[in-house]
């Protein structure tokens, strides 16, 4: 069992607060990302895109929390910026690149 799981079997009713602590200001009006702040951080990463070095089929990915919808208003941006490189040999790959 794992320590957290063990003190919330201690002590079910402080955690219950603390779950609808975190819920209520995470969901709080002055902490949600607006519409606006989305939209300038896309057009950021539009920017940034288009200073980085070119490399055929990269691609720059915007993700993490203000993706998908979970970012606060102070949230940074995530990005994954791919750069699809050859491989000789098969097992050269870190990772399954099949998909790619």
């Amino acid at each position: 069992m794992s320590v957290i799981a063990k003190c919330r079997k201690e002590d079910p009713f402080a955690y219950e607060k603390f779950d609808r602590d975190i819920w209520t200001y995470v969901n709080s009006p002055q902490n949600l990302q607006s519409e606006s702040l989305v939209v300038a951080k896309e057009r950021a990463i539009e920017l940034i895109n288009s200073v980085l070095p070119k490399f055929t089929n990269s691609t720059l990915h915007f993700c993490g929390s203000t993706r998908n919808g979970c970012g606060l208003a102070d949230a940074d941006v995530d990005l994954c910026w791919a750069i699809p490189i050859r491989v000789e040999v098969e097992s050269d790959v870190p990772y399954p690149m099949a998909d790619q």
